[in-house]
């Protein structure tokens, strides 16, 4: 069973890796997108915490904002990336149906927040979210993908560089990877910016394009088995 198991993962993943590309530089702009909104709006990074690790010590002695919200961000990042654990403790390399759900269910409650004012509560749970997605087991090629942050992925599109020029060609591809996750990423911000300057109802289109990244991991699951 497990041997049948390994075989449809690889056919799968080898068919449709042009697709799920796509879908992953979709979530890793969503990240970019949401990380703006909550610096723009909060004043706090939703996506990475080594700027809160730092802004728990500064704003303690500093006083501005206190400590115990940059503090609070890291554990709520750490509960979703827990429950990610949680529902993937296995690791199988086969794309699950509980992915897209997982991302069609965070944009209804995205949506819904357009309409219940929680204020700066968001924040924790837009936090939450980021860590239960960058949680998420998705497997590239080899490469465990995470999708909330890129400071980690300059240094491995510098490090598979370095490999590329001292012969291992096949690292070439894994840079452009990298590379191109980072600048979804970035133009994730610049969409974030975008939305939450012109757009009234920003949470309503936040929550839209989760479901249609879901959607579409739906459809190219399906779409890969049957063939």
């Amino acid at each position: 069973m497990k041997k049948e198991q390994t075989t449809l993962e690889r056919e799968i993943i080898s068919k449709s890796h042009t697709k799920f590309k796509l879908w992953i530089y979709w979530i890793t702009l969503l990240s970019g997108i949401m990380n703006v909104y909550a610096i723009k709006t909060f004043g706090a990074t939703v996506t990475h915490h080594t700027g809160n690790g730092s802004w728990v010590a500064l704003s303690n002695f500093q006083g501005n904002i206190p400590s115990y919200r940059f503090f609070s961000l890291i554990i709520f990042f750490f509960i979703g990336a827990t429950i990610s654990g949680m529902l993937f403790h296995k690791k199988v390399k086969l794309p699950k149906r509980r992915y897209a759900w997982i991302l069609i269910s965070g944009g209804i409650v995205l949506i819904l927040l357009q309409y219940i004012n929680i204020g700066f509560k968001a924040l924790y749970l837009i936090t939450f979210w980021m860590g239960l997605q960058n949680g998420l087991f998705i497997n590239y090629k080899g490469v465990t993908v995470r999708t909330s942050h890129i400071t980690g992925y300059i240094t491995d599109a510098g490090f598979s560089f370095g490999q590329y020029i001292k012969g291992e060609k096949k690292q070439f591809r894994y840079m452009l990877f990298y590379i191109k996750s980072i600048c979804a990423f970035i133009l994730g911000g610049f969409l974030g910016y975008y939305i939450t300057e012109t757009l009234e109802h920003e949470y309503i289109v936040f929550g839209l394009l989760y479901i249609l990244c879901g959607t579409f991991f739906l459809y190219l699951r399906s779409a890969e088995i049957k063939e």
